[in-house]
């Protein structure tokens, strides 16, 4: 077990690195693109990539998820390959014929859209890195099913910095506007599609299963309705916030939800991307379940620590980044923190229903919840505008974890450590709650004087019986272990003296 989890925080870790810098270079190029973009670019341009993202909820036929699942589910190598191989044909294939007829209407369609035919050229261009984007997903998704985590992480991270490069010399010197953004995604994300494919088609052949196909289809259509509940759930806090509100409350919300998806791209996202191709491996295993329920168990540790860091720092924080207009975001961020940390509790919760190919019931959970979502954020928005739509997020997920544990423990019944995880809930929101009542006037001297809140965190766990038995010895083991080389350390010191 404990090596198991080694491996898994090494593996999170390492998948962790592409979308923590990607978040740190999307800051460095806010300036850039707010200088030379418009606001009519940028409402365009973000029509133009809405459009490709509807598209693509048809087309995209959730090949990602069946990859993994297919590809895992062979022992052979040559099925492997083959199931490879058909993903990345199919792909190419039913993108590019859709890609091909939207692009034969794109006037028109952006005529619809727009008023005027003015972004016509933006929407060939999304389309064509519609196609680039499915196919190299489906590369990815290869590498991180044979478990080449540091390759998966390497060309992502050089697929984003060359798209960086790019996107400063076609904006900032060319001054291209929005076509200059997608000119420079088109070239970074082709260039690794065209690079990566030929390497894949070269170990794993070009070959096409009919029986294969079925098989991805069967599973992944249904996850559809999840694409599109998820959709609907990320946009329907901003479209009724803005027909509720003023458009400086709308202001407040964006600015909060950037600090609050910290978490998601620090913690959720990263194990996810692990995750969601481990779970096939551990349920062979057996002791599976057993794997499956202390996972989650320090998974909820992770994201509570997390969570708390953030809520605990935030108004300091807002304060040291922003003017006095914007500090009041702050109490927006914890409510958002906590909907996004039982978002990602959810979906390890699918656990269950996936490895087992009850996609269907998830779909048709997830098409509910979406529904009940929006109607959430219409009722709470209307009396409580932003907080109340962070508070409709925190209801939403809470309601797709339990449907999430009842549908998954119905077809693979894992024994989590329910308790163990209300102790961590529990005490998080004690730490939290007591850290509202220190009030501090300087920034500085509050992140200073609020620190025991947070690294007080798993001492107050370890106090209150939060280890068992055998996570006390190893932690033991691991004291030893490290005191001895700190002991080494210094007396090699004192010898050199």
């Amino acid at each position: 077990m404990a090596k198991h989890l080694r491996y898994m925080t090494r593996q999170t870790v390492t998948y962790g690195l592409a979308p923590i810098l990607s978040r740190a270079m999307g800051f460095l190029l806010l300036p850039l693109y707010t200088r030379f973009l418009s606001p009519t670019d940028y409402g365009s341009l973000e029509i133009v990539m809405l459009m490709t993202a509807i598209l693509n909820l048809l087309v995209g036929l959730e090949l990602r998820s069946s990859l993994l699942r297919i590809y895992l589910a062979y022992e052979e190598e040559d099925d492997r390959n083959e199931t490879v191989s058909t993903a990345i044909l199919l792909t190419v294939g039913v993108t590019s014929a859709a890609a091909l007829a939207v692009d034969m209407f794109r006037y028109e369609i952006v005529t619809m859209a727009l008023g005027n035919d003015g972004a016509a050229p933006l929407l060939q261009l999304a389309l064509a890195i519609l196609v680039c984007t499915n196919l190299s997903e489906v590369l990815y998704t290869n590498l991180q099913a044979r478990g080449m985590s540091t390759a998966y992480t390497t060309l992502w991270i050089v697929e984003f910095s060359v798209a960086l490069i790019l996107n400063v010399a076609f904006v900032g010197w060319a001054r291209q506007g929005a076509k200059g953004i997608l000119l420079g995604q088109l070239f970074a994300v082709g260039g690794v599609a065209f690079g990566l494919g030929a390497w894949t088609l070269r170990h794993v052949g070009l070959r096409f299963s009919v029986s294969k196909v079925r098989e991805m289809l069967g599973f992944g259509l249904p996850l559809i309705g999840v694409s599109v509940s998820s959709l609907a759930k990320s946009a329907a806090d901003r479209t009724v916030l803005t027909a509720l509100g003023p458009v400086s409350e709308v202001g407040l919300y964006s600015l909060a939800n950037r600090f609050g998806t910290v978490l998601t791209v620090l913690a959720v996202m990263p194990f996810l991307l692990f995750w969601n191709a481990e779970r096939f491996v551990v349920v062979r295993a057996q002791d599976g379940p057993r794997i499956i329920s202390r996972t989650l168990t320090y998974f909820a540790f992770g994201l509570c620590w997390g969570s708390l860091a953030i809520s605990v720092w935030i108004d300091e924080v807002v304060q040291l980044m922003t003017t006095r207009e914007f500090w009041a975001a702050a109490r927006v961020v914890p409510v958002l923190v906590l909907g996004y940390g039982l978002a990602g509790v959810s979906e390890f919760l699918v656990t269950g229903a996936f490895v087992q190919r009850r996609t269907g019931h998830i779909s048709m959970a997830s098409a509910v919840i979406g529904v009940v979502h929006i109607g959430l954020c219409v009722a709470l928005g209307r009396s409580f505008l932003g907080l109340g739509i962070a508070w409709a997020n925190v209801v939403t997920f809470a309601i797709a974890t339990v449907a999430a544990y009842l549908i998954s423990q119905r077809y693979y019944p894992v024994p989590f450590e329910l308790g163990r995880i209300a102790k961590v809930l529990m005490v998080a929101a004690a730490l939290f709650a007591s850290s509202r009542l220190l009030q501090v006037d300087s920034p500085l001297l509050g992140l200073i004087m609020k620190m025991p809140f947070v690294a007080g965190y798993p001492v107050v766990l370890v106090a209150l019986g939060f280890l068992n038995e055998g996570e006390r010895r190893q932690l033991n083991e691991c004291a030893k272990i490290l005191w001895g080389k700190v002991h080494r350390a210094a007396w090699r010191e004192w010898w050199k003296r």
